[in-house]
């Protein structure tokens, strides 16, 4: 086990406070890592050195037998074995013969901070493993890995197999969150939801997996003001109801879907939802299917026409009125029967009629085509851009 400077620095303080004499600890290379006297931090042990190699205990008694060793004062030098192996050393200064029925406690106090340390590693090693088992799922699904790595998530855990609403926490592009961050974070979410629904995918993802009966908007509010505090720059991409392994797997999916196109469509938003946008991803996927030629052969039907931006206005604003004609005529300041005209040239020229709703969606689809190519500061058709 290597030890940091933060548990290193604890024992020492928590020793001294207890036996008031200084402490110092010593890693399994026989350097100081901590002690009450910072001049001695970075220095090599001797004594220290020799108890690693012995795997015992180390008493010096006095000043002739402290100068054998490099770096050394009278004391106790304890190795604290975990596992097999030296951890690190004690090193209580001071006459032995004064100290030794002191230098227990101080013995003791690192060992418990250290097995405590120990049962916290091996737990969030543990997690880990069970999060990188729930990224391969989800990038694998139904093929032999994914089923492979699903089958060893539910002989440890059932989060799966409990009805969820996923919610991905996504860093921007360019932030890569370090280690004490996300520490920082995961502690922050465990306080929302359980522990074992926080799942790590990569360095700039985390899943949150919320019993669907909880309160999604209160966790995803909160959540929002705790990563706040530790990343200036994220997303929040939330999914749809699911119960199983593969409609969780769908939604992350869905999840992750929906920050993609919503940040293209309104970067300065933290938060999007994919009830709310589905439309605006199905126009996103049609992008790249075959049948984006066909679309684009209906607007351009409209663009070659004399009146054919004219007729796309119209068009547009019928689309972002739902289809109200009423309310499309006063925006364009024409009359009902010339918008009427409008829209039956519209359906001569592309075969279309826009009264009709599934005539409307290819309309619909066709435009946004159109405004891929040649954008314009439309409400409804920035939302799918």
């Amino acid at each position: 086990m290597k030890i940091n400077s933060e548990l290193a620095n604890e024992i020492v303080r928590r020793s001294i406070a207890i036996i008031h004499h200084n402490v110092n600890v010593i890693d399994n290379n026989g350097i100081i890592v901590a002690s009450g006297n910072h001049k001695r931090v970075g220095q090599k042990h001797g004594a220290a050195i020799e108890a690693i190699k012995k795997g015992a205990r180390i008493t010096i008694n006095n000043d002739m037998e402290a100068e054998r060793y490099e770096n050394t004062e009278p004391g106790i030098n304890h190795p604290i074995i975990i596992e097999g192996d030296v951890a690190i050393t004690i090193g209580i200064s001071g006459n032995p013969a004064i100290i030794s029925r002191y230098s227990e406690l101080a013995i003791l106090t690192a060992e418990l901070l250290l097995k405590q340390a120990s049962e916290i590693n091996s737990s969030n090693w543990k997690k880990r493993v069970n999060d990188s088992l729930i990224n391969e799922f989800i990038e694998y699904g139904e093929h032999k890995r994914g089923v492979s790595a699903l089958d060893k998530i539910n002989k440890n855990s059932n989060v799966l197999n409990i009805e969820t609403i996923p919610i991905i926490i996504k860093t921007g592009a360019y932030t890569i969150m370090m280690s004490e961050v996300v520490d920082s974070l995961l502690s922050k979410l465990s306080s929302m939801t359980d522990s074992n629904r926080i799942i790590l995918l990569n360095h700039n993802e985390i899943l949150l997996l919320p019993p669907a009966d909880s309160s999604i908007s209160s966790i995803i509010e909160k959540a929002e003001l705790a990563i706040a505090s530790q990343l200036s720059s994220f997303k929040i991409g939330v999914g749809i109801n699911a119960c199983s392994p593969l409609d969780i797997r769908e939604s992350v999916i869905y999840s992750r879907s929906v920050i993609d196109v919503g940040t293209k469509s309104n970067s300065e938003q933290r938060i999007y939802c994919f009830k709310d946008m589905a439309i605006q991803c199905l126009l996103k996927e049609l992008e790249s299917s075959y049948l984006s030629s066909f679309f684009k052969k209906i607007v351009n039907n409209l663009v070659r026409h004399t009146q054919g931006h004219q007729l796309i206005e119209t068009l547009e604003l019928f689309i972002e009125n739902n289809a109200e004609l009423g309310k499309t005529a006063t925006q364009l300041n024409i009359h009902r029967n010339t918008l009427s005209y409008r829209l039956s040239s519209i359906k001569k020229i592309t075969l279309l009629d826009p009264l009709k709703f599934l005539d409307l969606l290819q309309l619909t689809i066709s435009i946004h085509y159109y405004r891929k190519e040649h954008p314009r500061k439309k409400i409804w058709i920035e939302s799918i851009i």
